[in-house]
């Protein structure tokens, strides 16, 4: 009886975390960390304040355990993507990252809102991530960094400098994300991920794998 209590009370606990996770990323994206309230939280929750302060000691403990919960969650769909990748090509494996990044975001849209509003893709990021945060975030540029240096050796890729082609990729997904975003009834994930993987091949590859790799509208994938 003890344990099937434990269980059921373990089970609550998950939820009450679930569901103050879920209102504070939509309290922050919307309204950003300064002009967000533990209230506000706790009422789009649909529980006290109290019981919001039982979990989380301050609105930044709460702030960054959503960036680290959703941040964990990007990084593992990525790690899936890129193991589910069965060809050997840079370029096959930073597509199936870009589609993997866009299709997260796609699903937690008051994620990809926050990003923009105060995370690394912002232009002006929050100095109030957790370490934890960044360390993620470091693991994902080291990943796309390792492609883009492998790409340009093996003549995937243009020939620059590795960083210029990794700042280049996050501005691609900043624009993406935000003309989606800002028009969500113009895209559907498909087209949103199509549109993203034939700009990045546009823009970093040289003319004969665009050639290629693209339809002679530049603007889908050959199949």
């Amino acid at each position: 009886m003890a344990a099937r209590e434990a269980k059921i009370d373990e089970a609550r606990q998950r939820m009450y975390v679930e569901v103050i996770l879920g209102a504070a990323e939509a309290e922050f994206a919307a309204h950003g960390f300064d002009a967000t309230g533990m209230r506000e939280i706790a009422r789009r929750a649909g529980v006290s304040v109290k019981t919001v302060y039982d979990f989380y000691r301050s609105k930044l403990e709460l702030y960054q355990a959503v960036g680290i919960a959703r941040g964990a969650g990007l990084l593992a769909a990525v790690v899936e993507a890129l193991a589910s990748v069965r060809s050997e090509s840079a370029l096959d494996r930073l597509l199936a990252a870009l589609t993997a990044y866009i299709g997260y975001a796609f699903e937690h849209p008051d994620y990809a809102r926050l990003l923009l509003r105060e995370g690394p893709l912002s232009p002006d990021p929050s100095e109030r991530r957790a370490a934890e945060q960044d360390r993620q975030w470091a693991r994902g540029l080291e990943a796309s960094l390792s492609l883009i240096e492998t790409g340009i050796e093996n003549g995937e890729l243009v020939p620059c400098e590795p960083q210029d082609l990794l700042a280049m990729m996050m501005n691609l997904l900043q624009i993406r994300l935000a003309a989606w975003l800002q028009h969500p009834d113009r895209w559907t994930r498909d087209s949103l991920i199509e549109r993203a993987r034939a700009e990045l091949i546009r823009l970093a590859c040289p003319p004969t794998v665009a050639a290629d790799r693209l339809d002679e509208t530049g603007l889908v994938l050959r199949r």
